[in-house]
């Protein structure tokens, strides 16, 4: 029999290398992205509601770029807005702390998955050699999916789409709320249209569960139709 402090530091030891076995195990998304490039033409069009570091084009990087520096220019509009307001707030006059919190509200949220100066070393690079393959990503965040989603990314000549388990588990769990939604979602869990499913495995794989779907194997019901 083991010593208690003996059996305590085994144990722990056998902790210590699982936590390492899953630290070093890939990321889903980093096997998914390697799938797409084995399989999936350069130049295709992809949506996801989960971040790939796919390989990507020179015209989707310099409208990533160009989205970027909206994105700056709205939120340094709601800094200016938020001074404003708390100078109005101040001086005690709430009506026009009011109006200018109504009057110059935007919209700010943003991924914030790729900064310009980023943005603009790849750009850089993609231009002294372009990738091969390469791809168009449309990240599809913060929303989540909606029954017309389908057909909407088809019709921008979108073919495939990456959900990620960790947003449609959410929509599920509020499927009370939402119940049209919900019912979108697990009807886009199963089916023909679903061409590769990484998920993750102790030891092999972490993160969330990905589907790859081909919009156009979608049966009419899954596109909102």
């Amino acid at each position: 029999m083991k010593p208690p402090l003996l059996a305590a530091m085994v144990a722990g030891a056998g902790r210590s290398l699982e936590q390492a076995r899953e630290i070093s195990a890939p990321d889903t998304r980093v096997l998914m992205v390697r799938w797409i490039g084995d399989h999936v033409p350069t130049g295709t069009r992809i949506a996801s509601d989960a971040w790939l570091h796919l390989p990507l084009t020179l015209p989707c990087l310099e409208q990533m770029r160009e989205q970027a520096l909206r994105n700056e220019q709205e939120q340094a509009r709601a800094r200016r807005r938020d001074a404003n307001a708390a100078a109005a707030a101040e001086s005690g006059d709430v009506q026009d702390y009011v109006d200018k919190l109504r009057g110059d509200a935007v919209e700010t949220r943003s991924p914030g998955l790729l900064r310009r100066p980023h943005l603009e070393a790849r750009i850089a690079a993609a231009r002294r050699s372009p990738p091969e393959p390469a791809y168009d990503l449309q990240l599809l965040l913060p929303i989540h999916l909606h029954p017309r989603t389908p057909g909407l990314l088809l019709d921008h000549g979108v073919h495939y789409l990456v959900i990620a388990s960790n947003r449609w588990n959410r929509v599920l769990r509020s499927a009370e709320r939402a119940p049209e939604w919900a019912a979108f979602y697990r009807r886009l869990l199963e089916g023909p249209h679903i061409l590769h499913r990484v998920e993750p495995a102790p030891g092999a794989a972490s993160g969330p569960t990905l589907l790859l779907c081909d919009l156009r194997l979608l049966a009419p019901d899954d596109e909102g139709g």
